[in-house]
């Protein structure tokens, strides 16, 4: 009775925002490109008043403390890169905020960075993603199962005990069943759809790769997973690894195949919607498209954040490209996500998601950036970018969670390296396969 209780609470707690946004959505019109002007306006405003990087950019640059248009912004106010997130840590912080936590990760680029937030940005992300969802029909209180990776799992001692022990109770009120993403092995992705099939979620919720192979390792089951009637499988973190991924996962499981899109430093920043395409959601971010030279139609994403943040965000590089039409305004929705996908490592019958390298990495300080390569024989090693010195401790912790997650992975090799390969988007994948050197 208690699970039931909680998961309808989650649905009136979200009512107020979700219907804030119905209303500012549904209303959106040709004044939205004035209106986002004067969102800027105010970031930018409140960036260069509690932000002394960006007081000192504005003073070095004799930008404006208002612009005349986004097109001005744009031209004028320099870009935010992961490498200046990654170098200056706490001197990009607005003064006097006190944030309530601090996410590490590994990204979509292999360049850990820590991102400190506050409980309102979670809130706010909260109220975007689920109307990103309603548009599915999918609310709250909807059982969900969720093909996922969990890196405060992969700790030591009590805290790990204590960690799974919160997951397992919220889990169990909020109506949620997991898989571990971590998990990619032909008899690991059997078991998971025994466990679907007996949960009878509402929808499902995972990584783009950990989808795609679900649903190839089950093909055969389709007319089972049909019997749910499930609202939609939604997508994230990733790109589909194939052209075909969310046709199989579709097809397979017997519902819509949707995408959320956002990144760890923003939280979600668009949503597919039913009809096609991408709403962005820029009641709270202002998008800014930069066309990729010789690709017409595609362009790298640029982000502004419109509400307040620990760590504001002006004019800063996601990283990803995307498609859109160029005589509508990219701020407001675009085609199509390339962005990039990750890989998985093959350890005999077993898989496992690059997510676990990230996770696993993301805690040591020293790695700026990484790259996981395996050679046709197998051989696993963990090329790395590093800030400091990378030392036999760190080495150790990382092996140490990697083995939580197979034994093989105790034995990954290190190697220093200032160059990864990159993909078309401009991102680094995450594993490369080789074929051996003695091939």
């Amino acid at each position: 009775m208690i699970a039931p209780a909680v998961r309808r609470w989650r649905d009136r707690k979200l009512e107020a925002p979700l219907r804030a946004r119905r209303e500012h959505y549904g209303a959106a019109g040709p004044e939205a490109g004035e209106w986002l002007l004067e969102r800027v306006g105010a970031a930018w405003t409140r960036a260069i008043a509690s932000t002394p990087f960006w007081a000192e950019v504005a003073r070095r640059e004799d930008l404006p403390a208002d612009f005349d248009s986004l097109a001005e912004f744009a031209e004028r106010v320099p870009r935010m890169t992961r490498s200046l997130v990654q170098a200056m840590g706490s001197g990009l912080l607005a003064a006097n905020t006190a944030p309530d936590f601090e996410r590490r990760t590994g990204g979509s680029t292999g360049e850990p960075i820590a991102v400190p937030g506050s409980n309102a940005e979670v809130e706010l992300a909260a109220a975007n993603l689920w109307y990103g969802r309603e548009m599915h029909g999918i609310r709250p209180s909807d059982r969900a199962y969720l093909v996922w990776g969990h890196s405060h799992l992969l700790g030591d001692g009590v805290g790990r005990v204590v960690g799974k022990g919160k997951q397992l109770a919220k889990d169990l009120l909020l109506g949620y069943r997991r898989h571990s993403a971590y998990d990619m092995g032909d008899d690991d992705l059997r078991g998971a759809v025994d466990s679907i099939l007996s949960f009878r979620p509402g929808w499902i919720l995972g990584y783009s790769g950990a989808l795609d192979r679900l649903a190839r390792v089950n093909e055969d089951r389709s007319r089972e997973l049909a019997e749910l009637d499930l609202k939609a499988v939604v997508a994230t973190a990733e790109a589909f690894p194939a052209a075909d991924g969310a046709s199989v996962v579709s097809d397979v499981f017997g519902c819509p195949v949707v995408m959320e899109y956002g990144a760890v430093e923003t939280g979600p920043i668009a949503y597919e919607c039913p009809d096609g395409g991408y709403l962005v959601f820029w009641r709270d971010f202002y998008v800014e498209g930069v066309p990729v030279g010789g690709r017409p139609g595609e362009y790298s994403l640029l982000v502004t954040s419109l509400a307040p943040r620990c760590l504001p965000l002006v004019r800063y590089e996601l990283g990803d490209v995307v498609r859109a039409n160029p005589e509508d305004p990219i701020s407001v929705s675009f085609f199509h996500v390339i962005g990039r996908s990750n890989d998985y490592v093959v350890l005999g019958d077993d898989r496992v998601h690059s997510e676990a390298f990230a996770h696993a990495i993301k805690g040591v300080t020293a790695i700026a950036g990484f790259q996981v390569v395996q050679q046709e024989a197998g051989d696993i090693s963990i090329r790395y970018r590093a800030l400091h010195e990378l030392t036999d401790t760190d080495r150790g912790s990382i092996r140490r969670r990697l083995s939580r997650i197979h034994p093989a992975l105790a034995e990954v090799a290190f190697e220093p390296t200032s160059e990864f390969e990159m993909t078309r988007a401009g991102k680094t994948p995450v594993v490369v396969r080789r074929r051996s050197e003695a091939a």
